[in-house]
């Protein structure tokens, strides 16, 4: 750097000039000779005279007076002149700025440079590598450099000037000619909707393609080959008819015969299930029942002055089968208080079971109730067997045998299953055997119901 290197407007006396760069003193730096020197210049003197002489360590900081020859010790013989420092930064200089027409002290120049109109930088937008005058930055930042920033005036975002033509030609929002030249400039994201459905000069099929017509016309001839067309449209709608109607024949016969096989495999199963049952009661055989239920304390229930329509007596739920409907029974020792009286009662209640999801609704089976005549003598022995089959064409039975919405069904059932009175002076039987009722419930299954 050395000494200052400016257009002074004055001449400068030899006293503010470094006796070893001979510029303007920079940092100015006296040694005890009476000579000056810029501070950078007496510490490249110092290295420059070291470098020549390394063979006393004492001469390390040691340099010869470049005026007289004098040899003198950096730290010792050398000290800051800060009187002609100050005479130095007050002397008046021109700006380095080309035709910049400022003056003023040394010491000011970077003040003016910070604002100098004439000034060489640098622009400012990114990536951009130009340099102007400062004067001409701002327009040249918002007007003319190819990387200022700006907004596509299709879409709105941002970017560089210098991509925008790249832009434009990708932009989803820049109008467009239909690619069929029907005239219409359209937004480019829009061109597909707009050719698959608005352009007249598309090519599209017929109408009457599903029924052969293989003719391809532009969307906006496509009444008038209709109106050319009709009568050959006709006759393609006519053999497209005939040979519909045909299917429909053929599919109608397919199914008629898929309905026979199925009437056919029902009555099949029908008295196979027929048949088994024979064989069970020939062999001296029962179907195990899906109930077994004692009912314990009973002579009380079925005494006067016991009210009619008490409260019912139920049994645990049980299934009708190992996946099937969850089920339980109710009796009534008295009579149901909106029945005849004189008479026991028994009901089944479709309860909400946990393989309700996969069985067929509502529950059609038949349910055999039996009261077994408890008496040793097996010949002797004469139960009392009723059967319960829904009727869905009856509304309570309809309701109390569909899918469970809430935890059980309405009850539905059996209202005279037997008069009180076999009960309690039937002495010839054992239906009650130590004050207990022994009742046996089967669900049967009903193939032949659809």
């Amino acid at each position: 750097m050395a000494g200052y290197n400016e257009i002074f407007v004055n001449s400068l006396d030899e006293d503010v000039k470094c006796c070893f760069c001979h510029l303007p003193l920079r940092e100015p730096v006296q040694t005890r000779c009476g000579h000056r020197l810029c501070r950078e210049c007496l510490e490249e003197l110092t290295q420059s005279t070291t470098k020549d002489d390394k063979s006393n360590n004492d001469d390390l900081f040691s340099f010869t007076c470049p005026v007289d020859n004098v040899k003198l010790d950096f730290s010792v013989d050398t000290f800051p002149d800060k009187a002609t420092e100050r005479k130095i930064l007050s002397l008046i200089i021109q700006c380095p700025n080309g035709s910049c027409e400022w003056t003023g002290p040394l010491g000011e120049k970077q003040k003016h440079l910070d604002c100098c109109l004439l000034l060489v930088v640098s622009c400012t937008n990114e990536n951009c590598k130009e340099t102007m005058v400062r004067k001409d930055l701002d327009e040249h930042v918002t007007v003319t450099c190819q990387w200022r920033m700006i907004y596509c005036s299709y879409c709105s975002v941002s970017l560089p000037d210098c991509h925008l033509k790249e832009h434009i030609n990708v932009c989803l929002k820049y109008l467009v000619e239909c690619p069929n030249t029907c005239g219409v400039e359209i937004q480019r994201e829009k061109i597909p909707h707009h050719v698959e459905n608005d352009c007249p000069l598309e090519i599209v099929s017929c109408p009457y393609a599903q029924m052969s017509c293989d003719v391809k016309v532009a969307r906006n001839q496509v009444e008038s080959h209709l109106q050319a067309a009709s009568s050959n449209h006709l006759d393609l709608a006519r053999i497209n008819l005939l040979g519909t109607q045909e299917k429909f024949r053929e599919k109608t016969r397919k199914m008629d015969e898929r309905m026979s096989e199925l009437e056919k495999q029902v009555y099949d199963l029908k008295n196979t299930n027929t048949f088994l049952l024979e064989a069970v009661a020939s062999l001296g055989l029962t179907i195990a029942p899906q109930l077994s239920w004692r009912i314990c304390n009973i002579t009380e229930a079925l005494k006067p002055p016991t009210p009619y329509g008490t409260a019912a007596l139920q049994s645990e739920p049980f299934y009708s089968s190992a996946n099937g409907y969850k089920l339980k029974v109710s009796l009534y020792p008295r009579g149901s208080k909106s029945r005849k009286r004189g008479y026991v009662s028994v009901y089944l209640i479709v309860m909400k079971g946990e393989y309700d999801d996969a069985l067929p609704w509502p529950f059609r089976h038949k349910v055999i109730f039996t009261l077994i005549d408890q008496q040793e003598n097996l010949e002797k022995r004469r139960n009392i067997v009723r059967e319960l089959v829904p009727d869905m064409n009856r509304k309570w039975h309809a309701r109390a045998c569909a899918k469970p919405t809430e935890d059980e069904n309405p009850e539905f059932g059996i209202f005279e299953l037997e008069p009180i009175d076999t009960f309690l002076y039937q002495k010839t039987r054992g239906y009650l055997l130590d004050d207990s009722l022994l009742l046996e419930v089967r669900v049967i299954p009903q193939l032949n119901v659809v």
